[in-house]
């Protein structure tokens, strides 16, 4: 079962409103191994950022840095509210940070070298890559994949559902990076510069302001993580770590009453019992009695309440998890079929989505066995298509597929299908 949350996971959980959670978010790098980050490795960008012959120990302190970040956001984003030790950064591999420091110092150079374009070109394009930065970010630490975190596709539609709190996060990265450049400005009618050049005229007071900085950057990174765990799903974040993400354990006896029903082979009042707990449960948990009634052997209860457990799932918008759970009871159960066809085509498309070559085939096949006859069926066929012709490369094996509703000329979707077919021929 579940490992036991300690009180700053709970309060992550707990909290969606950010500004129950902001003090913690303050807090957060002035704890455990982000304060070495705060204040040790930064004491190293300090001493050796002023010495040419330190030049190499202040790339790998940097480096180090940007790793910690990522490996920050995605432990946040798992749902972990303690920062993550300092033995987990090798899961997230030097080659990841010194990639972003890489691509931190081209992003440098393509802003210098864009002062001929034309100014709103250059302010939209700057805008643009200063809000999909912090996304690319977030899918490189819970995907783990260059190629996912730079996909445009994920980009623009993390963009566009992140909402409310991302708003509010790119405004506390903009009023720093002001913040920060005012500071570094040197002019003399600045109170900031000003301010900036007292503080900064010993050693130790240079080392307080960026130690400041490094506090704020992963307190950003906390907050970033904060975002997707509570948002993941509407963000397009297909990561499992999410699937671990509620608060409460299953409890010894949750299943109590059920367990009496069915002893007594009562199995009516189980099946209520168990859409209960369906219903009620994290989602998580209730994923996790699956586990229980599977231990129990207690199969047509099992079957029973994973259809239950789907319709909720698909309810909160959880098709990820879902597509995991049928994919997994059909191996138990070979007439598995959710409560309705709308149902089974939604977790087909998930699947195309997140699982095209184990889950998605399978749901596919079986859709006609499952719903025959059904309206469904055209849209299934339409997602198979586009299968094997973006995927398989096989254009003919597509046509195939949508012969037999080529057929139907009375169906409202005739005219697209004789389109689709003169394009794949």
């Amino acid at each position: 079962m579940s490992q036991s949350l300690s009180p700053a996971d709970l309060a992550l959980r707990k909290n969606g409103s950010l500004f129950r959670y902001l003090p913690r978010i303050l807090w957060y790098p002035l704890r455990g191994s982000a304060l070495w980050f705060t204040f040790g490795n930064t004491s190293l960008i300090v001493v050796f950022g002023t010495n040419i012959l330190g030049l190499l120990v202040l790339v790998v302190a940097i480096s180090a840095l940007l790793q910690f970040l990522l490996l920050v956001v995605r432990e946040t984003a798992s749902g972990r509210g303690d920062p993550p030790r300092m033995s987990s950064m090798e899961s997230v591999g030097f080659s990841k940070g010194t990639a972003l420091l890489v691509g931190i110092a081209l992003f440098a150079v393509t802003l210098n070298l864009s002062a001929d374009a034309p100014d709103m070109v250059v302010v939209f394009a700057n805008l643009l890559l200063l809000a999909a930065a912090p996304i690319i970010l977030l899918q490189l630490a819970v995907t783990d994949r260059f190629s996912l975190a730079f996909s445009p596709d994920r980009i623009f539609t993390a963009l566009a559902n992140a909402g409310l709190p991302y708003l509010v996060f790119l405004a506390m990265m903009i009023g720093s990076g002001w913040f920060a450049t005012e500071l570094l400005s040197g002019r003399a009618d600045s109170f900031v510069a000003t301010t900036g050049q007292l503080v900064t005229a010993t050693g130790f007071g240079t080392l307080m302001v960026v130690c400041f900085f490094v506090w704020l950057l992963i307190a950003l990174c906390h907050y970033l993580g904060f975002i997707a765990l509570h948002r993941y799903e509407r963000m397009g974040l297909d990561s499992k770590l999410f699937n671990t993400r509620e608060v409460e354990e299953v409890e010894p006896d949750v299943l109590a009453e059920v367990d009496r029903f069915l002893a007594n082979n009562n199995i009516e009042a189980a099946h209520f019992a168990l859409g209960h707990l369906a219903a009620e449960l994290p989602a998580a948990i209730a994923i996790e009695v699956l586990d229980e009634l599977e231990k129990r052997r207690a199969w047509d209860a099992l079957r029973h309440y994973t259809e239950v457990l789907l319709s909720r799932l698909l309810r909160d918008e959880r098709e990820d998890a879902g597509v995991d759970v049928l994919l997994r009871m059909l191996r138990h159960f070979q007439t598995l079929k959710t409560r309705s066809a709308d149902e089974w085509l939604r977790l087909t498309r998930a699947a195309w989505r997140l699982r095209p070559d184990n889950g998605f085939e399978m749901l596919a096949a079986l859709a006609p066995q499952r719903f025959p006859n059904d309206p469904i069926l055209l849209d299934v066929a339409l997602l198979k298509a586009n299968h094997l012709v973006d995927r398989k490369k096989d254009p003919q094996a597509a046509l195939k597929v949508l012969e037999p509703f080529l057929a139907e000329t009375g169906h409202p979707r005739h005219a697209r299908l004789l389109a689709l077919r003169d394009a794949l021929s």
